[in-house]
């Protein structure tokens, strides 16, 4: 059997290890709040308020700065010179999916291509030039062409900027709640457009119910601490009499009732026994049990962008070194059930509660999973979809 020598390359770790093992359960006066009384047992819904009124639609429209459109009108696009080559082809095809399509329209004669941007939709392979011409050249005529490429493929988003309407605010306020570290090109738009786009989303969170009202809620929330608070203010007050009231009780909710729609269920690969004790700061007292299965639950709510508040309360009142050894003792469990891919939430949770010894655990285990041909699929999605570099943003952010 082989000896255990943690103790040598990991002293500090090993000792507060050794030490938690002999120290009591805290009790429910010394936990935090949110282990004495979780939100989601009861479930306790935060306080809203619905306003009997259709919500206003604004149509699309372009707002243009200072020679803006010019340059959008003129960008260069590659491959201009072959349109001639392939217009009798492509634009006779209303299937066609050539990836010059778009380049195609965007150099076309006028009475072409009005023609034909209602027949095709956009192909794979865009580029945000070809996009940002046809919206120079066209405006409104291109937009619902421009709008379904936007759709498919996320990295156009940046035609949008000149763009303002009900449907426009409600794509951004999706985009910012996608997960997806997108929340600076959001805020970009919103400060271009902030005084029209309050309102839609105002009416559209006041709305009793709908895909678009948990968005538009979470976006107002994050445009008001991004500084917009009066503006947003200033738009309820003209929306409603109603809605200021109401927009205080979205904007200043307890972030601990910001709650998913199902709370997760402990897995069973989970072995609570099994997981290291976490001290409290003060040092004389740990987790209990009870207060550890409360954790991976709140660890089981957080995703990219989406964290829930009581994972950072506990983080608070939580030794860190003792915290991380936990979120590794999971992810080892989740390891050894497979990698089951509806729980790789774990890989998350390393980079909101892991430290150093995580970032070197990771990188042995990434250099197995890169060895091993059966790691799961969960795994290997990890490896190649950049949830692993999540990680190291979440630990060490813009280095």
């Amino acid at each position: 059997m082989t000896e255990d020598v943690s103790h040598i390359y990991y002293p500090r770790e090993w000792a507060l290890a050794r030490a938690a093992k002999e120290l009591p359960d805290a009790g429910l006066d010394d936990l935090p709040a949110v282990f004495a009384r979780p939100p989601w047992r009861p479930r306790r819904h935060p306080p809203r308020t619905v306003l009997n009124r259709t919500a206003p639609i604004r149509p699309v429209t372009l707002q243009w700065q200072p020679g803006e459109r010019q340059r959008w009108a003129e960008a260069p696009v590659r491959g201009e010179e072959r349109w001639r080559e392939e217009a009798s082809t492509v634009l006779g095809n209303a299937r066609s999916t050539s990836p010059y399509l778009p380049i195609l329209l965007a150099v076309a004669p006028e009475e072409v291509a009005l023609a034909q941007l209602r027949v095709f939709a956009p192909p794979y392979r865009p580029h945000m030039a070809t996009y940002r011409r046809l919206v120079g050249r066209f405006e409104l005529d291109a937009m619902e062409f421009v709008f379904s490429g936007v759709r498919r493929f996320s990295n156009l988003a940046g035609v949008l900027a000149p763009a303002d309407g009900t449907a426009v605010s409600l794509f951004w306020a999706h985009w910012m709640n996608s997960g997806r570290c997108r929340t600076g090109a959001g805020l970009r738009w919103f400060d271009r457009h902030i005084d029209t786009a309050a309102t839609d989303l105002i009416a559209t969170a006041l709305t009793r119910s709908g895909k678009d009202r948990v968005p538009a809620e979470r976006t107002l929330r994050i445009l008001a601490a991004a500084g917009h608070g009066d503006t947003i203010r200033a738009a309820a007050e003209a929306y409603h009499p109603q809605a200021p009231a109401a927009l205080d009780a979205i904007v200043d909710i307890d972030p601990l009732l910001l709650l998913p729609k199902r709370i997760p269920r402990l897995r069973a690969w989970i072995s609570l026994d099994r997981l290291p004790k976490v001290l409290l700061r003060r040092g004389d007292t740990v987790l209990p049990v009870s207060a550890m299965a409360d954790l991976c639950t709140m660890l089981m709510m957080c995703r990219p962008g989406h964290d829930y508040a009581g994972v950072g309360a506990v983080t608070e009142a939580t030794e860190p070194t003792t915290l991380a050894r936990f979120a590794r003792e999971l992810l080892d469990q989740w390891v050894r059930a497979g990698c089951p891919q509806k729980d790789d939430w774990v890989l998350h949770a390393q980079g909101l509660i892991g430290d150093h010894d995580t970032v070197r655990y990771m990188h042995v285990l990434t250099k197995r999973w890169l060895r091993m041909a059966d790691s799961g699929r969960a795994a290997t999605d990890a490896l190649y979809d950049g949830r692993l570099a999540q990680v190291g943003h979440a630990l060490y952010g813009g280095a």
